[in-house]
This record gives C-alpha cells, sequence and structure tokens, in this order.
C-alpha cells in the first residue's frame, strides 16, 4: 500500500504539468494565422481607397496582424481629413473580419485648432494597439 500512495503524486503532477502546455501555445501567433490575415491586405487597402480617398480625405493601412486575445485578424489605419483648413489626423484600430472599431486617437495640425478632449498622441494609442497583439 506505501507504494501505491508514493505513485499516485507523481501521477496527479504529470498531469496537472500536461495541462499547462495548451494554454502557452494557444497565445503565439502562428505563421498560418498571420497570413490568414495578411490574404485580406488588398480588400482593405481598397475599401480605404473607396470609403476615403477624394479632395478632402485620406486613408492607408498602417498594419495588419493577428490578435490571440480577441482571435481574430486586426488593422491599424491612418486618416487625414481637411476641414476648414485644418488637417484633422486619426488612427484607427479596426476587426477584420467584423469591421468594429476598437480604438481610435485624434490629432489636428496645427495642434493649436484641436480642443484639449479630441487630443490623443500617437504613442497612447500604439500603446493600446499593442494589447491586442
Amino acid at each position: 500500500m506505501k507504494y501505491f500512495l508514493a505513485i499516485v503524486p507523481t501521477v496527479s503532477l504529470l498531469l496537472l504539468g500536461a495541462g499547462c502546455a495548451p494554454t502557452a501555445a494557444k497565445n503565439e501567433v502562428s505563421l498560418e494565422q498571420k497570413m490568414t490575415c495578411q490574404k485580406y491586405q488588398n480588400e482593405i487597402e481598397e475599401r480605404l481607397k473607396k470609403d476615403w480617398n477624394d479632395d478632402t480625405q485620406f486613408a492607408q493601412l498602417d498594419e495588419m496582424f493577428y490578435s490571440p486575445q480577441r482571435d481574430s485578424c486586426m488593422f491599424t489605419a491612418e486618416t487625414s481629413s481637411m476641414i476648414n483648413g485644418v488637417i484633422r489626423e486619426s488612427h484607427f484600430l479596426i476587426d477584420t473580419l467584423t469591421n468594429e472599431k476598437i480604438e481610435t486617437s485624434n490629432g489636428c495640425l496645427p495642434e493649436s485648432e484641436c480642443s484639449q478632449s479630441l487630443l490623443q498622441s500617437e504613442s497612447e494609442f500604439r500603446e493600446k494597439v499593442s494589447v491586442y497583439k
């Protein structure tokens, strides 16, 4: 009976240790996931051109990536609009599959033309985006 009791804790530890491995692997982004997201690049660029690019506004794709946190493809885009002689710049983080805007940032050139409530630095935006990578 003593022999049996000595084996049981060892088996239990092995089973508990095995349960941790899939969780760590799940957080890693595979090459396949990255490639799946990249296949949307042309579609996103065309949509941005169609919806944003004219004489007063402009948009461009900044970055595409797979987000393990949302289990989805995401992209960031930068937009510029001219409104009453002031250039308004914005950055967007968008879920590619649902088209949901997750994060935004706004700024103006010259900055003195923007109300303080509109201003958010690009670095603050990039920090928020990094949470999804």
